[in-house]
């Protein structure tokens, strides 16, 4: 009967050896459990700050295709602005010369007629060359104002173009504040 009571405690201590050993690889199991559900946890966490990541660049790429289209459109509106301007500029030059043409035909007209009267009624004793020396003095007089419309008009024109200046640097401003 000893045997049998030895078999029975050599069970015994056999069992709960066993037991021992699959409670500890149960135990094991749960940790490593534990950590994989810890770094799926993780991953979802890195996974969702990814995707808040991603939005918010793909909505800061659609505010700057909005920015850059708007930017593109505004330079297209200045530079036909500009040729506008230029087309303009050039049509009141034409004007211009064409005035002065026109005011050069008149004068000369004029003198032409005062020296017709001059030899008809005979007033060229001393009234005609008055005339004539005022015709000079009016060619000096026609030329400074020449010279001050056209220093006037560049003054018109260099605005003009500080203005458009201006409004590329904005451009060139707004540009380099999106990037």
């Amino acid at each position: 009967m000893t045997e049998n009571l030895d078999d029975i405690f050599n069970n015994i201590y056999a069992s709960e050896q066993e037991s021992q050993e699959q409670q500890e690889y149960l135990a094991n199991l749960k940790n490593q459990i534990k950590l994989c559900e810890k770094k799926l946890q993780d991953i979802d966490e890195k996974c969702s700050q990814l995707k808040e990541g991603t939005a918010k660049k793909m909505q800061r790429l659609c505010r700057r295709e909005v920015l850059l289209k708007s930017l593109q459109l505004r330079h297209q509106l200045l530079q036909d602005r500009i040729r506008e301007l230029k087309l303009e500029k050039h049509r009141l030059t034409k004007d211009l010369e064409e005035l002065k043409l026109e005011f050069t035909n008149m004068r000369n007209e004029f003198c032409v007629n005062a020296w017709k009267f001059d030899e008809e009624y005979g007033f060229s004793s001393k009234g005609f060359s008055n005339v004539k020396g005022e015709d000079e003095k009016d060619n000096q007089i026609t030329e400074s104002k020449n010279d001050s419309e056209m220093e006037v008009q560049q003054h018109k024109d260099s605005e003009d173009i500080e203005g458009i200046q201006a409004l590329l640097f904005d451009v060139d401003f707004n540009c380099s504040q999106i990037n």
